[in-house]
């Protein structure tokens, strides 16, 4: 099974590759009968059908569009269609399209003599002959190597077109609690044909194919590139860079002059070989194991570390160990082994047993790196075992742009803090219900105490409904709360609380920036020579990130703007657990909130956006409850999200 197929050993399909119309184009130099073609065909919902009038330009857009099917004609002067469908079946991502000949010339049957049939479909124009080539070309229609012939011609382009990035996941190591590494991981850009909307595709979807077409090792040799260029950039900008890993197919390794290749595109792209490094993985059988333990011995000389990638997988060997260990530098335990630590007694001991036996193989020992760490808790678990190792994750950091990296290496003591549970993590959750409404939850990690007691957490946010939720939430994990409604009155209180976790709106109305006041922040942590907090951005802008990132903030989650999730926001504060503080006291006032119908008939005819009057909210026995109010349609939105906000500043 390939190291990059499903449980079932099938590979991801690009959906809107799969639900793509056949792509038809005819090229006749004839114009009337491309008028025919385009008349019969303008209907056909299965088919996208393009024409030319000239077998130069239509093999030139052969290579800026995909095609599955090439309807030409035999007797064109400038070129014959017998020349034309060899001048494409020349190029290797080109001999997937299906030619169909058609001629009206009195020879016919002589040429359908001596077609190739099982290559071509020949056709003769008479009275119905755009039946019989509509008839040819559906019967391609679901053909099963359909989807291959699309990934062939699409990586292809992707390859001359630049389309595939690089990110980067953040390696900790557990003693220094600090970004030690990263791996580069490839990501795909693809443009959809029809919308043109880039779609960012992972490995899984597109890499067995790279390496059934013989793509791979330009592939692997282009993200080479990529990260040498950013290391170069990183060094210019922060005066260091981090060593980053780079995955090289079984497959490159059988490449000829390959540490040559290597050496060639680090120096194009002003990469340091001593900060890269070149991952195998083990999942992949090695077909020549001589000849890659020379491409090993090789690399190493040129300055590059060698890592050994899933170990303990399918191909996992101890011949395969004993023949790379000399030039490895890093071995990454495989997720199998990785999965099973918290469940099973028998794979904690194994793993244990097998991290001394890696780290004794060499006599300067090598990194153990734990990947696939999906749960922090396997950190604890590991900690026990050896302080040393190094983590890999989403339970530690996910896949990072090359500036949110270059930021993370800058940050990453205050992010490993957040992960690991020295303070909690937060986020909103959505849940779709039966009725198919959604519905938001916050949740968040019950924390770690510090020694000196319960960690000091202050909201700054100019939304009381946002701080209401925000504050209940945390004060029933054990926070201590403080909250500050804008930028001036948040700096005040931070001066005064001194709190271990800032949470920072963005964009408050009132004066200062949420990335303004991270940034005073951070100075004045540097001035004073503080122990940095932990600061948590959120705003309703995605956008802001980068300017929130760039000030010091260490995480960041979005808000919604959207009226219906606000109310929503409500009715997650009165349904959380009965024991969080201030609850009991908002959820009686909310629900002895009653409006009487005057209210709602008025809101109804008048559909007015002002604030109602205090007043004029009274208590009416007969009347809804205040959830059911702030659903009731009668209500403009405007009214409505006033009235909450009202509620909200009513309860701070």
């Amino acid at each position: 099974m390939s190291p990059y197929s499903r449980k079932d050993g099938t590979v991801e399909r690009i959906d809107f590759l799969c639900d793509m119309p056949l792509q038809v184009l005819v090229v006749d130099d004839d114009v009337h009968v491309l008028r025919h073609f385009q008349k019969y065909f303008a209907q056909h919902n299965t088919l996208t059908v393009r024409t030319s009038d000239n077998p130069e330009t239509a093999l030139r857009l052969m290579e800026e569009r995909y095609f599955d099917v090439a309807v030409v004609d035999y007797s064109m002067i400038q070129m014959n269609g017998f020349e034309f469908v060899e001048a494409f079946r020349k190029q290797n991502h080109l001999r997937h399209v299906a030619p169909i000949l058609f001629t009206g010339h009195s020879d016919a049957l002589t040429i359908a003599r001596v077609v190739d049939s099982s290559f071509y479909t020949f056709v003769e124009k008479d009275a119905d002959f755009l039946q019989r080539i509509e008839s040819a070309i559906l019967k391609l229609k679901n053909s099963e190597n359909r989807y291959a012939n699309q990934m062939r011609w699409f990586l292809h382009k992707a390859l001359a077109n630049d389309e595939f990035c690089a990110v980067y996941q953040p390696i900790y190591h557990l003693r220094s609690k600090k970004v030690a590494a990263y791996e580069a991981l490839s990501r795909w850009c693809l443009p959809n044909p029809a919308s043109g909307a880039v779609r960012t595709i992972a490995p899984l979807t597109y890499i067995p194919y790279a390496e059934e077409f013989g793509f791979i090792a330009d592939m692997d040799l282009a993200m080479l590139g990529k990260v040498s260029r950013d290391q170069q950039r990183w060094a210019e900008e922060d005066g260091e860079s981090v060593p980053v890993s780079v995955n090289f197919s079984a497959l490159t390794f059988s490449r000829e002059n390959l540490a040559e290749e290597v050496r060639r595109v680090i120096r194009q792209n002003g990469g340091d070989p001593a900060l890269l490094g070149i991952e195998f993985t083990e999942s992949r059988k090695i077909p020549d194991l001589e000849r890659f333990q020379f491409q090993l011995k090789q690399l190493t000389e040129i300055g590059l570390r060698i890592i050994m990638d899933d170990y303990g997988s399918d191909y996992a060997s101890a011949n395969v160990l004993m023949t790379v260990i000399p030039y490895v530098s890093s071995i990454k335990i495989d997720r199998v082994l990785v999965y099973g630590i918290l469940e099973h007694g028998q794979n904690h001991r194994f793993v244990a047993h097998t991290i001394r036996y890696l780290k004794n193989l060499r006599a300067d020992s090598c990194n153990i790196v734990l990947e696939y760490v999906a749960d922090e808790h396997i950190l604890e678990e590991m900690t026990r075992i050896d302080p040393d190792l190094y983590f890999q994750g989403y339970a530690i950091d996910q896949p990072l742009s090359s500036e949110e990296g270059r930021l993370r290496r800058q940050n990453s003591a205050r992010h490993y803090a957040a992960v690991t549970g020295q303070i909690a993590s937060f986020q909103i959750q959505h849940t779709l219900n039966s009725d198919s409404s959604m519905k938001l939850h916050a949740q968040a990690d019950a924390p770690r105490l510090y020694s000196d007691g319960p960690i000091r957490l202050l909201i700054i946010d100019d939304e009381p409904m946002v701080r209401t939720m925000l504050r209940i939430k945390f004060q029933h994990l054990g926070y201590t709360v403080c909250e500050a409604n804008s930028g001036t009155d948040g700096w005040v209180r931070y001066l005064e609380f001194q709190p271990r976790v800032l949470i920072v709106d963005q964009q408050m109305e009132t004066d200062t920036a949420g990335s303004a006041l991270t940034a005073r922040i951070r100075e004045h942590e540097k001035k004073v020579g503080a122990e940095p907090g932990l600061i948590c951005a959120h705003t309703s802008e995605k956008s802001a990130r980068s300017e929130f990132q760039t000030a010091g903030a260490d995480l960041f989650f979005l808000k919604s703007q959207s009226l219906s999730e606000k109310i929503e926001y409500l009715k997650t504060i009165v349904s959380v657990d009965d024991q969080a503080p201030g609850l009991d006291r908002l959820n009686a006032w909310l629900l002895e909130f009653q409006a009487n119908d005057a209210l709602l008939d008025s809101q109804d005819s008048t559909r007015s956006s002002a604030l109602p009057d205090r007043d004029a909210l009274r208590p009416h026995p007969q009347s809804p409850g205040l959830l059911n109010i702030l659903k009731d349609t009668h209500l403009s939105p405007d009214t409505r999200l006033k009235i909450f906000a009202l509620l909200m500043e009513e309860q701070a």
